[in-house]
């Protein structure tokens, strides 16, 4: 079986922000909720969430952008010689 790092870093990284996404998700519901009163602070809240989206979306440089995908090419090159070609 072959590993591959590299992946489990980028599935990670979509996590990260997949979770911020959620959590500003649920923020803005409550204020929407309770007419802009709750969560206390969500303004500044939010703002913080964005900056580490932003800050997320360049933490990897583009050499370990371009790893991830020559790692990706080989996961799915692999997965294509043991699925069946027609059903």
């Amino acid at each position: 079986m072959t590993l591959y790092p590299l992946l489990d870093m980028d599935d990670a990284h979509r996590g990260a922000d997949e979770a911020l996404g959620d959590l500003a998700w649920e923020i803005e519901r409550l204020q929407i909720n309770s007419g802009g009163h709750y969560p206390p602070d969500s303004a500044p809240l939010l703002e913080d969430i964005a900056a580490l989206r932003l800050m997320l979306g360049s933490l990897f440089s583009p050499a370990l952008k371009h790893a991830i995908a020559e790692e990706r090419k080989l996961m799915d090159d692999e997965a294509a010689r043991w699925e069946p070609s027609s059903y």
